[in-house]
């Protein structure tokens, strides 16, 4: 797929930029693999004076994608994402990707009037929140019949994602201490609830979280199934395949500057 610019565009469009752009055929999940191969130490994300690096974001993720798919998420299921930005709304979005399930993500200023609807028209059967949405969403939930209902609920402080003690450049505001802290679950006896750290503990292997199939061109959030290729023996086929088709391209043209060469040579031996 090339995307291009509009034409009334390219008269102000500077000469040596491209008019279209061609997005790489990988996934984003793969595009993470990637950058924690090359940039393992960098930072990835930083939260008041927590920086976390890419290899630190890759393990969080595949974990959480393995306690999804232990908490009983499957390819093709709906999970909510409902928080403000943070760390954990990265993790979770890549998590969700990671265990071939749909990412349906919620803007936190939603009600419990309104996120009954997100639930019940995405089917969804999972959320993950910051815990000063829980109770809002479990009000939700509840108001729903029981075969509609969320099935699992994953919550999390912002806390859980930098050390709130620990000196800062810019300290932490006074009255930001409640909603940053706040750890209060909202237990109800009908849908388990789990908080972040301990989800993050599991000792379960990523590998079970998603058995990768190759992706198609339809990638977008609420698509039946998101899935993703890493068949290592397939991608070492192509990639032999590449080199090979280069090695003969590069030989023809090896072969063509020897032959001008030569031309050149006889025409001057003529001359």
């Amino acid at each position: 797929m090339t995307t291009h610019t509009p034409d009334a565009f390219h008269h102000h469009w500077p000469p040596r930029l491209s008019k279209s752009l061609r997005p790489p055929r990988t996934t984003l999940w793969d595009n993470l693999v990637t950058s924690a191969r090359r940039y393992p130490e960098k930072t990835a994300i930083r939260f008041f004076d927590r920086a976390l690096s890419y290899r630190e974001l890759l393990c969080q993720c595949e974990t959480l994608a393995a306690w999804l798919s232990g908490a009983g998420v499957r390819p093709g299921d709906r999970v909510l994402v409902m928080m403000q930005n943070c760390p954990q709304l990265v993790i979770a979005h890549y998590a969700i990707m990671r265990a071939n399930a749909v990412v349906v993500p919620i803007n936190p200023m939603n009600k419990a009037s309104e996120l009954g609807h997100y639930i019940r028209n995405a089917g969804a059967k999972a959320a993950i929140c910051s815990a000063e949405l829980a109770r809002e969403l479990t009000g939700a939930k509840n108001e729903l019949p029981r075969d509609e209902q969320l099935q699992r609920l994953l919550v999390t402080r912002y806390a859980d994602a930098f050390d709130p003690s620990a000196s800062q450049d810019l300290p932490v505001p006074d009255e930001w201490q409640g909603w940053l802290n706040t750890c209060d679950l909202p237990v109800d006896g009908r849908t388990p609830v789990t908080p972040w750290l301990e989800a993050l503990a599991t000792t379960l292997r990523a590998e079970t979280a998603a058995t990768y199939t190759p992706l198609s061109d339809a990638h977008v959030f609420g698509a039946a199934s998101v899935s993703f290729r890493t068949d290592l023996t397939a991608l070492q086929t192509e990639l032999a395949s590449a080199v090979s088709r280069l090695e003969a391209v590069t030989q023809g043209t090896l072969a063509l500057a020897q032959g001008t060469r030569d031309e050149v040579a006889a025409l001057r031996a003529a001359g």
